[in-house]
C-alpha cells in the first residue's frame, strides 16, 4: 500500500470521527481514535507486514536470509 493510499485512508477515519462525534478538534479525534481503539492504516499495515515477515522467519527455510534481511532494516 503506498504512503498516499495510507494519507487517504487516514483522513477517511478521521472524518468519519469528526462527523460521527460531531468534534472539531484535532485532539479530540485523537483521543476518540485512542479511547476506541482505532489504530491508523499505517499501523495496521505495518502490524501485517510484520506478521507476514515473522512467518516466513518461523516457517521457512529461508527464514535466515530474513532474519538478516529484517534486522538491516530495523536498525
Amino acid at each position: 500500500m503506498s504512503a498516499t493510499n495510507i494519507y487517504i485512508l487516514d483522513n477517511c477515519i478521521n472524518t468519519a470521527v469528526y462527523r460521527i462525534f460531531g468534534i472539531d478538534d484535532h485532539d479530540n479525534v485523537w483521543q476518540i481514535q485512542q479511547f476506541l481503539d482505532l489504530c491508523g492504516i499505517r499501523k495496521m499495515v505495518e502490524g501485517r507486514r510484520e506478521r507476514f515477515v515473522d512467518g516466513w522467519i518461523d516457517s521457512s527455510k529461508y527464514g535466515v536470509v530474513l532474519e538478516v534481511m529484517v534486522s538491516n532494516l530495523t536498525h
